[in-house]
């Protein structure tokens, strides 16, 4: 006879995609007329905004553009002169495993960022974009349950809470906010560069709103009334929700933000006040633990089964981390005071020693500071942030980091720079189970003559009870009753009646 199952539907997100792409982008730009000519470029700074991602088959196409800031010093001795170039962006990454229909998450950072003359009146920026991309697609299973399953069949069935995506949500929002700068400070009269990097510091599922909080780092570099240059730092708090089409009670979510927009100016009616407006968009990834119930094993007694049985294989997740390394760097010259500093990371990259994983990012650091004489100086240098954590052979590791400030010490032989650079990770293993979808039963009309009525036998190694009831086709409620077992694994040496 056929087996007859009810059949369940079960809707997941595969995590299809985690790639890092990487793209140079220059821009020359003309010196204004009314600057005076460029003897130098003492720093630079960069930073990326996302406008949109078109997927494709094969391949996904991320538009956006990089603000980028250069601050010249000019031959004739007057005082140091920003000059700015926007650069916009079309990053196409190619993977066989995108769709168009594919929920893509792409994070964008500066590796690095340079500004130099060309001649006294033209500058040449080159940055090195890099993104990571996150895909996901909707995939289902069937979970099979045999209904009013014959006397007969032996059935081991296990329960599995399998933890998985299930759904991403979207949120664009805007901060937009009025900043006083302390009144001691002198009046800012320009602002020669800014970044905005957004963190999540906390992030939940609530039924069924995605709610997460966290911080804009608001960070400025001025010409002040006196001539001089001031830097200004600032944590702007916000706090917003997704809509979600499904409703959870202890579900886990992952979310990061990314800068869309940024505008900032000095308000005119009031010289210590700054007009801020920042467009942002959330990307949330809800994961549900989803309970697998599942027949893995079964055999007959007194009939024959022709099982057919089902494969799953699923990326599941196992823990998400979070860790620092404060990053040490010399920085040789002679600094007399340090003005600005400005901080780009790559993208980590793992390394496996057994069962270690060390997850490393480069980094480089560029400073702004002057010399003995007073003179604006800058200069870059690098180095590298690492973390280690134990990882099982069979597990992936997914890392992101950035870096969370830097502070610079003037020394007699230079100065050290330390910087703090956090690492998300997110662990997951390839899980394969089964369980019987399917076949028939057919019943043994006679007995075997030769068939013993009761077999002695001695266990070989630690063999479960299941195993021994299988291998002789009786049940092990049977092997447990003659032989007096509460477990369900036999020691070695322990002789056992078998009735048949």
């Amino acid at each position: 006879m056929e087996l007859s199952f009810e059949t369940r539907p079960v809707r997941y997100l595969g995590h299809i995609l985690h790639e890092t792409g990487r793209q140079e982008e220059t821009a020359e730009v003309i010196v204004p007329d009314s600057c005076p000519d460029v003897e130098r470029v003492v720093f630079a700074s960069a930073s990326a905004l996302l406008r949109g991602t078109e997927c494709r088959t094969g391949s996904v196409l991320i538009s956006g553009g990089i603000r980028a800031s250069a601050l010249c010093v000019p031959e004739d001795g007057t005082s140091p002169q920003k000059l700015d170039a926007y650069l916009p962006f079309s990053l196409r990454m190619e993977h066989t495993a995108i769709a168009e229909r594919t929920q893509v998450f792409p994070e964008l950072f500066v590796r690095q960022v340079d500004a130099r003359l060309v001649n006294s009146r033209k500058i040449l920026f080159r940055v090195d974009l890099g993104c990571t991309l996150d895909g996901y697609e909707q995939k289902e299973l069937t979970v099979y349950t045999l209904q009013s399953p014959p006397q007969q069949l032996q059935l081991r069935t296990q329960t599995y809470p399998v933890l998985l995506p299930t759904e991403t949500s979207e949120k664009s929002f805007t901060l937009s906010d009025e900043l006083e700068l302390p009144s001691g400070r002198a009046q800012p009269t320009e602002i020669l560069s800014y970044e905005t990097r957004p963190e999540v510091t906390d992030c939940k599922v609530v039924g069924s709103k995605a709610v997460f909080k966290g911080n804009l780092c608001l960070h400025v570099l001025y010409r002040n009334a006196e001539g001089g240059l001031g830097v200004w730092e600032r944590q702007l708090p916000f706090s917003q929700f997704c809509d979600l089409t499904g409703d959870y009670e202890q579900a886990q979510m992952d979310a990061q933000v990314v800068v869309t927009s940024a505008e900032l100016e000095l308000d005119a009616s009031d010289a210590h006040r700054l007009l801020l407006s920042v467009g942002m968009t959330a990307q949330c990834v809800v994961s549900d633990t989803l309970t697998l119930t599942l027949t893995e094993d079964a055999y007959a007694v007194g009939a024959v089964l022709e099982p057919e049985w089902t494969q799953y294989d699923l990326e599941c997740r196992l823990d998400r981390q979070t860790l620092r390394d404060a990053v040490r760097q010399q920085i040789g010259g002679e600094i007399a005071g340090v003005v600005d500093t400005a901080v780009y990371l790559d993208a980590p990259y793992l390394e496996r020693d057994g069962g270690a994983m060390r997850v490393k990012a480069p980094l480089t650091l560029r400073v702004l500071y002057q010399d003995a004489s007073g003179a604006l100086q800058g200069t870059a240098v690098k180095s590298e942030a690492a973390v280690e954590t134990a990882l099982c052979e069979n597990a992936r590791c997914f890392a992101s980091a950035f870096a969370c400030g830097s502070s610079v010490q003037a020394a007699a032989d230079g100065a050290e720079a330390r910087t703090e650079v956090t690492f998300r990770l997110s662990c997951s293993a390839s899980q394969q189970l089964q369980t019987l979808s399917g076949g028939t039963l057919e019943l043994c009309t006679e007995r075997d003559p030769e068939r013993p009525s009761v077999v002695l036998r001695a266990p070989r190694g630690r063999e479960s009870v299941w195993e021994i009831a299988k291998q002789y086709g009786t049940t092990v409620q049977a092997v447990k009753e003659a032989n007096h077992l509460d477990s369900e694994l036999v020691e070695e040496g322990q002789l056992l009646l078998i009735p048949m």
